[in-house]
């Protein structure tokens, strides 16, 4: 099994990678861990700037020796990785609440809520990879469940719920 996690920051990548390197005995990849090990950013306008293309080399070394591992990184879907990828999904007004946890701005917050709102994972992962799947991880799942949920063949439009819920408001868009 070789899995690739992405999806917007909050959506739960890191405990259900973790859950499944466990569960079966995968090779768990924390890519932020490698990011900051290695020194493969440099800081723009206060945002860390990611080297897509160090960083992708990496993972396909990891690929070729590894046979059984999970990466999960918010980044995955910004270039091709040799593997299956899922987009963890999340309600906007969940992850709002998971990031306001965070020390993150409330214009960051909302930035990645935003993202999550736009498909921007979703889109980006279409763009570059044949089969994208998608689960919602609203509610965080148990390993049982997120095989149940992959097989569902999900699509998610958070716009309409937005729209009904008048969750827009909260966010600090410019």
């Amino acid at each position: 099994m070789r899995l690739l996690l992405t999806g917007t920051p909050g959506v739960g990548k890191t405990f259900l990678a973790k859950r499944l390197a466990e569960e079966f005995d995968l090779v768990y990849v924390d890519v932020n861990k490698i990011i900051l090990q290695r020194k493969w950013f440099r800081v723009v306008a206060g945002e860390k700037e990611v080297d897509l293309r160090k960083l992708r080399g990496f993972l396909l070394r990891v690929l070729k020796k590894e046979k059984r591992v999970v990466i999960e990184s918010h980044l995955l879907c910004e270039f091709f990785l040799p593997c299956d990828i899922v987009v963890l999904r999340c309600r906007p007004d969940v992850l709002f609440k998971r990031l306001s946890k965070r020390s993150y701005s409330l214009k960051k917050t909302s930035d990645n809520v935003l993202s999550e709102v736009l498909d921007y994972c979703v889109i980006k992962a279409e763009e570059r990879y044949k089969n994208v799947f998608q689960v919602d991880n609203s509610k965080p799942l148990t390993v049982q469940k997120f095989f149940v949920y992959l097989k569902k063949k999900q699509v998610f439009d958070w716009r309409e719920w937005l729209l009904k819920e008048r969750f827009i408001k909260q966010l600090h868009i410019n």
